[in-house]
């Protein structure tokens, strides 16, 4: 294995890049740096990209696995906290005819010279830092959803991805699925009418963490200090320690920003919009006794003036006999956006228009985005961005509608369902999927008259910007805008 030789440095000591004049965690190369890629790394960048992977569990590793069909792609670094992880990627990877430099710390991967690509694939609470870290270095970044833990950093993303030259990209893949793609060229050349309303929805069973009244020990092969990174070094109350962390505030974003990054994504992307005029989100952590703390039955709704957007997710089967999930005319998971004259309905492995008598009008395969990595590695050899399926600028937006929608949840009140549909008002569409809920949680033993939801909003989002200025509670959803970060792994602010 191709291994870390550095010297005893500590976990938390930067690395010193004096040839670069490289600063981590400052914005010292924001301006040094802005320049356009040199005639040198265009021809390295023709001649194929040099990958590295950072995080390997889960979706890191299938990105490293879709590299095979990339053109002209190797992997040359590999990184992840835990060292069982890693010595198993680097097996493979070798498998395939690599041999990557492998290490634990994401910052001895960005100061390499022979990377000229990131794939980040970590716990979301590392995403916009080591994103802004590897723009500053110099390299080309792809970084998973959700694009950041928390709206700031993703301002501070968004800025670094534009201002340094280098191509920057989003894990959000329907953006280059064939049927989603091919509805939107068709949708250009009709007339569809104005949109009444969009539905996204993602029924996807899940079961309880476990619950744990102690800190749970850690595996010797994992570095608990490097995994929380930019997040304070807390004891880990999760029986299990990998991707459970999705359901703690510290490092997760819930399923709002899990699954629900793809779906708000999509709804951005497909529709044209920018920020909501306001937002709710009502939901709970039902039936579940453990120490998850996001909700595992949700709705949430973005105003957006012309129409509103519902984003329902739900984590809980039809009943305890029936494990299947409910479904939105037939789908587990998908969009749908209703036309004056008729609606589309979108998965990863469809996409088809009806018209308003249901008769359907066209249908597109989908391909899930097999192409999206093939998308940014031919943008970087080709040294520009104006093809990018999902520019990483613009996906920072579907991942802060995603955290305000947190936000607002957070940030609410217990309510009643009559409290909830009178806050509600009168979004028929929503009112429905609110409804609905009550009688899903029934078949669990959950009686009408006991269900409580928090409820958080309306709350009103500012013109073009991710942040509150109205609304029961606002000014307590705007102080999760920001996290607090610890030394040396503090987001930088670079505007």
């Amino acid at each position: 294995m191709n291994q870390d030789t550095h010297g005893p440095r500590g976990p938390l000591e930067p690395v010193a890049l004096d040839r670069r004049r490289f600063l981590w965690g400052s914005s010292a190369l924001l301006a040094g740096c802005a320049s356009a890629p040199t005639l040198l790394q265009h021809k390295r960048s023709e001649e194929g990209v040099r990958f590295a992977v950072i995080g390997l569990n889960g979706r890191g590793r299938e990105l490293r696995r879709a590299l095979a069909l990339v053109d002209k792609a190797s992997v040359t670094a590999l990184c992840d906290v835990d060292e069982r992880l890693l010595a198993r990627e680097v097996t493979d990877t070798k498998a395939a005819g690599f041999d990557p430099f492998a290490t634990k710390d994401l910052r001895r991967v960005i100061e390499r010279d022979d990377v000229d690509a990131l794939l980040i694939a970590t716990p979301n609470h590392w995403h916009a830092l080591a994103g802004i870290w590897g723009l500053q270095a110099g390299k080309h970044v792809y970084v998973e959803k959700p694009v950041s833990h928390s709206v700031w950093e993703g301002e501070q993303l968004a800025l670094a991805s534009t201002s340094l030259g280098r191509i920057a990209a989003a894990g959000t893949q329907n953006r280059s699925d064939s049927g989603h793609r091919g509805f939107l060229e068709w949708s250009r050349t009709q007339d569809l009418g104005r949109i009444r309303y969009v539905h996204a929805v993602w029924y996807r069973l899940r079961d309880p963490i476990g619950k744990v009244s102690a800190a749970q020990p850690v595996d010797p092969a994992i570095d608990h200090d490097l995994f929380c990174g930019p997040r304070p070094v807390t004891p880990v109350l999760r029986a299990n320690y990998h991707y459970d962390w999705h359901w703690q505030w510290p490092f997760g974003n819930g399923e709002i920003g899990n699954l629900g990054s793809h779906l708000v994504d999509d709804v951005r992307w497909l529709t044209g919009v920018g920020f909501p005029r306001r937002v709710l989100c009502a939901g709970g952590r039902y039936l579940w006794d453990d120490n998850g703390e996001t909700p595992n039955v949700s709705l949430s709704v973005f105003d957006y003036g012309s129409f509103p957007a519902l984003l329902e997710l739900r984590n809980l089967p039809l009943s305890p006999e029936l494990n299947i999930g409910p479904t939105m005319r037939g789908l587990g998971s998908g969009v749908m956006i209703r036309y004056e004259r008729g609606w589309f309905l979108g998965t990863r492995a469809e996409s088809r228009y009806f018209a308003e008598d249901g008769t359907l009008v066209q249908s597109w395969r989908g391909d899930a985005g097999k192409d999206h990595l093939r998308n940014f590695s031919r943008a970087i050899r080709r040294n520009e961005s104006a093809h990018l399926t999902a520019p990483l600028d613009d996906v920072v937006k579907s991942s802060a509608t995603c955290h305000l929608a947190n936000l607002a949840w957070r940030s609410g009140r217990e309510a009643t369902l009559a409290e909830t549909r009178d806050t509600l008002g009168g979004i028929d569409p929503a009112l429905a999927v609110l409804d609905s809920i009550p009688q899903h949680l029934a078949a669990h033993g959950i009686a009408p008259d006991a269900l409580r939801f928090r409820l958080g909003g309306w709350l009103e989002v500012a013109p073009n910007e991710a942040r509150f200025v109205g609304g029961e509670g606002f000014e307590r959803a705007n102080l999760l805008l920001k996290e607090e970060y610890r030394a040396p792994f503090s987001v930088p602010k670079l505007g």
